[in-house]
């Protein structure tokens, strides 16, 4: 959490109600290699803020295909 603070105030000038606002809302979550966040079709009401490692968002087309949209490093927001 602390990055994630450190991040947004190296940006903008965060209020202490505002750190202390994003503090309440925000979840630390760690993934093992190959772990899925977010499954095609799951309706996502979250963003995901990377502090090491690395994300993949991908589709599966009706082939059953894997279509990479992107990849998410450290310091970086991913969502779907």
């Amino acid at each position: 959490m602390e990055e994630l603070i450190k991040k947004i105030k190296s940006r903008l000038h965060l209020r202490p109600e505002a750190e202390e606002f994003l503090f309440s809302i925000s979840k630390e979550k760690t993934l093992t290699k190959g772990e899925v966040l977010i499954r095609q079709g799951q309706i996502v009401k979250k963003t995901f803020f990377v502090t090491s490692g690395c994300l993949r968002s991908y589709c599966i087309d009706k082939n059953g295909k894997e279509h990479t949209l992107l990849f998410a490093i450290k310091d970086w927001w991913i969502s779907d």
